[in-house]
């Protein structure tokens, strides 16, 4: 999960083939300046050469436009030409080069419109050095904050540090991600409302998938919140300071359901928008997917406005988030000058209680298998190659293309079914993501020293779940969550920073649980709408899925 700005670089040339070597020469540059792996490098490489030596045969002599895009999660080589439709090869092609570009298919994405074909080879580069940089920063955070924490003589530079050099930073960090984050919610909770409530052929199904999808995130919040009730006696034990700016704020605190409405209603359109609450936009959100379906003709116009502007604000967001292991290394460092060394507690039960609600929430998605007659045992293993290629893409939305073609392969299922519901389960069956927020806000406002009533608590699962399908499925999504909920139990906005860790090191482990949850979901909703009619003999592990690569 590597984030770096946006820059977009364009090659043009003849589609000859004495072009192949400026083609090869070009990417192998351009990937070599992204610091990737030496063996990534020589895929990718192979990959271009083969999508060339194809558009050749497809369309010679058409002049082929080679674009370079840097995007959250990694790079993006565009090949763009005119001509006729140019398709992807498809499984059967006895071309060996039809098969090294089947093997990368997930990778592969083939767009035609008004006369141009355009084929996006998404490089997607490693995890392990956006968390590797992270893991270099948290360390040396906590050793130069343990030293300023336990030497007394250090004492008055340290608080010189933290209130009149680092404090403000992480604040400005804070504002300009909160600027951020309530259009990116607001545009995403609208765009997949309209969705959803636009008439199509699949619409019972895709009703049925969604109702299913809150009931699961419904189950990942009760889940968490039982979890924290049992470690309760724990976190009393532990006291964070004030972290980043302190434990209070200004923050919004309903007594009763009827405050929660009058808030949630704008004084005007435009409020919400410069409103540091983001209830009041949530609602709007979703009064405007609503009604986006109702509008007669500007309805498929509304829709993919909302769809380009998410995306707009989606990429201001990667660029913030790209900041986050050097907010993160000063965060732990303001954090352990300030209570020493007793944030690794905290992030250690964090960590139990997030691992053990995975579990709990992976049994529950195991009996629903096994109440239908299906073995989630021989599931699991034959799209386990699949699970690794989505906790390296790091983002469930990217991950759709992958995790249909996947499900397509084994399940067998309608490729207009699969279509509609798992980049829809992308997008609002947030299991994990439910799961985080709900464990993280509970135990921050415990640590804090402020301990939520059960009527915070009841307020909050409405919340999370509103949340769970505004916030962002890309890195950042959960810090966005705790801009919304840290308000409400009455916090500082800025302890939203006490959730980096969690997010960077665990966000792809997250990732995972909620596509698993979308693959376990579509595989139920089908079999009960008898899209599968017999369990018996399916999932038995005979054939290992090897769509992902």
């Amino acid at each position: 999960m590597a984030h770096h700005s946006i820059r977009n670089r364009t090659l043009t040339l003849s589609v000859e083939f004495g072009s192949l070597t400026a083609v090869l020469d070009y990417v192998r540059e351009e990937l070599a300046a992204w610091r990737l792996s030496e063996q990534h490098i020589r895929e990718c490489v192979l990959v271009s050469e083969e999508l060339f030596v194809k558009i050749l045969d497809a369309a010679p002599g058409a002049e082929l436009r080679l674009t370079t895009v840097r995007r959250a999660g990694g790079l993006e080589l565009r090949f763009s030409f005119d001509g006729s439709f140019f398709p992807l090869p498809v499984e059967g092609d006895p071309d060996p080069g039809s098969k090294i570009l089947l093997r990368y298919s997930d990778q592969l994405q083939s767009e035609y419109r008004r006369g141009t074909n355009q084929v996006s080879l998404a490089v997607r580069a490693s995890y392990s050095r956006f968390t590797t940089l992270s893991l270099i920063l948290l360390g040396c955070g906590l050793a130069l904050g343990a030293i300023l924490y336990y030497i007394p003589a250090l004492s008055g530079f340290s608080a010189w540090l933290c209130s009149g050099l680092l404090d403000p930073i992480l604040e400005l960090y804070v504002k300009a991600l909160g600027t951020i984050a309530g259009p990116t919610a607001f545009f995403l909770l609208a765009y997949n409302l309209s969705s959803m409530t636009k008439k199509t052929d699949r619409q019972p199904v895709i009703r049925s998938f969604f109702l299913r999808s809150l009931l699961t995130s419904l189950a990942a919040i009760v889940l968490g919140v039982a979890l924290c009730g049992l470690s309760w006696p724990l976190w009393s034990k532990i006291s964070l300071g004030g972290g980043a700016g302190g434990a209070t704020g200004e923050g919004t605190v309903f007594s009763s359901f009827w405050e929660i409405i009058l808030c949630a209603i704008p004084d005007n359109i435009l409020s919400p928008f410069t409103e540091s609450f983001s209830l009041p936009l949530l609602c709007l959100a979703i009064v405007t997917g609503i009604s986006v379906p109702t509008v007669g003709r500007y309805a498929d116009t509304l829709h993919n406005a909302l769809d380009a502007l998410h995306a707009l604000f989606s990429r201001m967001l990667a660029v913030i988030f790209s900041f986050a292991p050097w907010l993160l290394g000063l965060e732990s460092l303001v954090l352990t000058t300030r209570s020493g060394l007793r944030p690794l507690l905290f992030y250690l039960l964090i960590t139990i209680l997030l691992i053990v609600g995975s579990a709990l929430l992976s049994a529950v998605f195991s009996l629903s298998l096994m109440l239908r007659g299906f073995r989630p045992g021989a599931l699991l293993r034959q799209m386990s190659t699949t699970l690794v290629t989505i906790f390296r893409i790091g983002s469930s939305v990217e991950a759709v293309p992958c995790t249909v073609r996947s499900c397509r392969r084994l399940l067998r299922l309608p490729v207009d079914y699969l279509d509609a519901v798992i980049p829809l389960g992308a997008t609002v069956n947030m299991d994990g993501m439910c799961l985080s927020l709900t464990i993280l806000a509970l135990t921050l406002a415990q640590a804090c020293g402020q301990p939520p009533d059960l009527s915070s608590v009841a307020i909050l699962l409405p919340m999370i779940l509103i949340l769970s399908m505004g916030a962002p499925t890309e890195p950042g999504g959960i810090l966005i969550g705790m801009l919304v909920l840290l308000p409400q139990l009455g916090l500082s906005s800025e302890l939203m920073l006490l959730a980096l860790p969690i997010e960077i090191l665990s966000g792809n482990f997250m990732t995972v649980l909620d596509v698993a949850g979308d693959i376990i979901l579509s595989v139920c909703c089908a079999y009960d709408t008898k899209l599968i009619p017999n369990a018996s003999g399916r999932f038995r592990g005979k054939r290992r899925d090897s769509d992902a690569v």
